[in-house]
C-alpha cells in the first residue's frame, strides 16, 4: 500500500512540475527537480522536509524493465521516501554512537577516546539540542540539494556549514568548511604527510542573500559566522560522515 502510494505521489508530482533533466546527487547526474507542496513533504519527507521547503533534487528512479528474476523491475525502492528514511537511520544511528562515545565513564577516566589514544573526547552532541539538529540539517541539505531555474543543484552554503561547527563548540582550526584547494581547510596544510580529506557536501559558495545560489539559501537557516584568522593543522582524518575526532 506505501509504494502504491509512493508510485502515485510520484507521477502526481511529475504532472505538477513537468519533465525535467537529471541533477546531480553526489557527483552523479542522478536525480530530478521537484517541488513537492507541503502535504507531500509530510508524505515523502517527514525527518527531512522540514528543513527542505526548496525546489530540490531528489532520486529518480531508473526505468529498468522487469525480467524473469525481477519480474517488478529493479531499483524500485530508489525514491524520495526511502531516501528519506536512510537518512534519518544514518543521523540517528551516528548521533547515538557520538552520544554513547561521549558519556563513557571509562573512556573519560582513562583519558582515551574511542581509538585508544590519549585523547579526551569532548562532549558535542550530548546535552546539546542545537548541535544535533544542525548535523541532522546539514545532513538533509547535502543530501537533498536545492535546485536553480535550471533545474540544476546547487552546492552547499559555506554559512550551512560553519553554522554545524559552531553549533557543536568546534575550534576554529576544526572547521572544514573553506576552499577545496585546500581540503576544505581554510589555509594550506603546514603539516606533512596530509592528513585531510575533502568535508562531506562541499564544494562550498557563499551566500547571496538577493538569490538561490546555494543550498539551503532559506533565511534565517544558518547565520554567516566570521571565519577563522588562523587555522592549525590536526592529527586526524575525516572518515565518510563524521571524523575521528568528534
Amino acid at each position: 500500500e506505501c509504494r502504491h502510494r509512493v508510485v502515485s505521489a510520484l507521477s502526481l508530482a511529475a504532472v505538477l512540475v513537468g519533465p525535467v533533466g537529471g541533477c546531480y546527487l553526489h557527483g552523479t547526474d542522478s536525480g530530478e527537480c521537484v517541488t513537492l507542496s507541503s502535504d507531500l513533504r509530510d508524505i515523502f519527507m517527514p525527518f527531512c522536509g522540514p528543513v527542505v521547503r526548496y525546489s530540490a533534487c531528489f532520486p529518480k528512479t531508473p526505468d529498468v524493465s522487469g525480467d524473469r528474476n525481477h519480474p517488478q523491475g529493479r531499483w524500485n525502492n530508489h525514491t524520495i521516501l526511502r531516501k528519506d528514511q536512510w537518512v534519518q537511520e544514518t543521523v540517528k544511528r551516528m548521533i547515538s554512537y557520538r552520544v554513547g562515545l561521549e558519556r563513557n565513564a571509562s573512556l573519560q577516566n582513562a583519558g582515551k577516546n574511542e581509538y585508544g589514544e590519549s585523547m579526551e573526547i569532548r562532549p558535542r552532541f550530548h546535552k546539546n539540542p542545537d548541535c544535533r539538529q544542525s548535523y541532522k540539517n546539514y545532513f538533509c541539505w547535502i543530501n537533498f540539494p536545492r535546485c536553480d531555474g535550471q533545474d540544476e543543484s546547487l552546492m552547499t552554503c559555506r554559512s550551512a556549514c560553519e553554522n554545524f561547527f559552531k553549533a557543536c563548540n568546534y575550534e576554529q582550526d576544526l572547521w572544514r568548511c573553506g576552499p577545496s584547494k585546500y581540503f576544505n581547510g581554510y589555509e594550506p596544510e603546514a603539516a606533512k604527510p596530509y592528513l585531510r580529506d575533502f568535508f562531506p557536501g562541499q564544494p562550498f559558495r557563499e551566500l547571496d542573500p538577493n538569490r538561490a545560489v546555494c543550498t539551503p539559501s532559506i533565511e534565517g537557516a544558518a547565520p554567516r559566522v566570521p571565519p577563522p584568522l588562523a587555522l592549525m593543522a590536526i592529527c586526524a582524518t575525516f572518515a565518510i560522515f563524521l571524523p575521528r575526532w568528534w
